[in-house]
């Protein structure tokens, strides 16, 4: 028999209403008819919108990491190229070996292999972080514990622009360029230098290094001018994108 007091229908009614708000409370809703024929599956569900950032951020970073790295291996390449032609027939960009395990530190050798005494690394990224950059050539130089170490180590970035390898830029230790200009032993300085890669080859081939080369190369070097004015000595954070 259905109750026609307006109480009992009141009372009814708050209850539903109880439901319903402890239904939301707890995250839990009504059953809902899903259109007919369809049936969600636990992959399909939507992903948040906080969730979604984070997959495309990882993905942009594994993009740009690998675009740094194609571009660090076709500016290897073209290195390698340029010393070939300029004294150093045997250079050939390296093939990774530096490797950590659990009780030793293979230290790797750099960027360019076949050039005897000399280490590069190169670098081709629009922003320069030349100083962390030479503590790291300077590692290469110095080798393995008990390994003898290089002469130089030379830190040659990409210069934007400048498509000639020859127009690249230089880092090296103050101390060393002294050394390798004075034929002595590396006095007590410790600020960087850099210069373009033509005039630094000027000098290392002064120096002794390298093999001799076609004439044409050496009138080529010559008209290119002794020393560019392209030398900078001075603190790596006052170089801007403007020196480049």
């Amino acid at each position: 028999m259905t109750s026609t007091d307006p109480a009992d229908h009141n009372e009814g009614q708050a209850a539903d209403d109880t439901t319903v708000e402890q239904q939301v409370a707890t995250g839990r809703e009504r059953p809902r008819a899903h259109a007919r024929g369809t049936t969600r599956r636990p992959g399909s569900l939507p992903i948040s919108e906080g969730y979604r950032g984070l997959a495309s951020g990882s993905i942009e970073r594994s993009r740009l990491g690998a675009a740094n790295r194609r571009r660090g291996a076709e500016a290897e390449r073209r290195l390698a190229a340029w010393l070939r032609a300029h004294g150093w027939p045997h250079a050939e960009r390296a093939v990774r070996t530096g490797y950590r395990s659990a009780g030793r530190l293979v230290v790797d050798p750099g960027d360019i292999v076949g050039t005897p005494l000399l280490v590069w690394q190169v670098k081709d990224q629009a922003r320069e972080f030349a100083e962390a950059w030479l503590d790291e050539t300077e590692q290469q130089r110095l080798g393995e514990p008990g390994s003898v170490p290089a002469d130089l180590g030379l830190l040659v970035v990409r210069r934007r622009g400048a498509a000639d390898p020859g127009r690249w830029w230089v880092w090296l230790p103050a101390a060393q360029l002294v050394a390798l200009v004075a034929d002595a032993p590396a006095p007590p300085l410790s600020r960087p230098v850099r210069l373009e890669l033509v005039d630094l080859v000027l000098l290392l081939r002064a120096a002794g290094y390298g093999e001799p080369v076609d004439d044409h190369v050496d009138e080529d070097a010559e008209r290119a001018g002794c020393l560019h004015n392209s030398a900078y000595v001075g603190d790596i954070d006052a170089v801007g994108d403007g020196a480049r």
